[in-house]
């Protein structure tokens, strides 16, 4: 805004005073860390294993801070098995108290049914977002698992392409 008086129409909110250290109620952006992998896991449990995407987030501000956390990479379902399905989800340690499941124990946050599709090697994009509330000004570290629900199917995660997960500071 210019430095002369200005009025705002009924509604506006101000969003910026320059660098936004005075402003309350306004989230803010406090950090943000992302890390990447290239190398691709193989599973066929059914229980959850870990994909090897993981991303620390360092001393968070407040108890009140929220996290953003997202997650994209290219998997695989590498047989033939139909009616299998493969789930993903989000594991959270903070200050290494040790892993916290975040999703639904089942589905976790993203499932895929391939329906029985004769195909090998059929790819997709595996991606979904969470936005965790941890409580704690400790360091954070959010890591991607997966799982299948049929012990004779096959999936990869990351096969090739690179995985990406990204955490945002959210300030109160």
């Amino acid at each position: 805004l210019p430095d002369a008086s200005v009025t705002l129409a009924s509604g506006t909110m101000l969003a910026t005073d320059g660098d936004g250290s005075s402003l309350s109620g306004v989230g803010k952006i406090g950090q943000v860390v992302s890390a990447t992998t290239t190398g691709g896991v193989t599973t066929s449990s059914t229980t959850y294993v870990t994909t090897g995407l993981t991303v620390t987030v360092p001393s968070l501000a407040t108890t009140s801070s929220k996290v953003f956390v997202t997650v994209d990479s290219p998997a695989c379902y590498e047989d033939n098995s139909p009616n299998s399905y493969v789930y993903c989800t989000l594991y959270a340690d903070i200050d290494s108290a040790g892993d916290v499941d975040l999703g639904n124990s089942t589905s976790g946050f993203s499932g895929w049914n391939e329906h029985g599709i004769a195909y090998d090697d059929l790819g997709w994009n595996a991606s979904f977002s969470f936005l965790h509330s941890p409580s704690t000004t400790a360091d954070v570290v959010y890591t991607v698992y997966f799982r299948t629900n049929n012990a004779s199917a096959s999936y990869v995660w990351n096969l090739s392409g690179q995985g990406t997960i990204t955490a945002m500071e959210v300030l109160a």
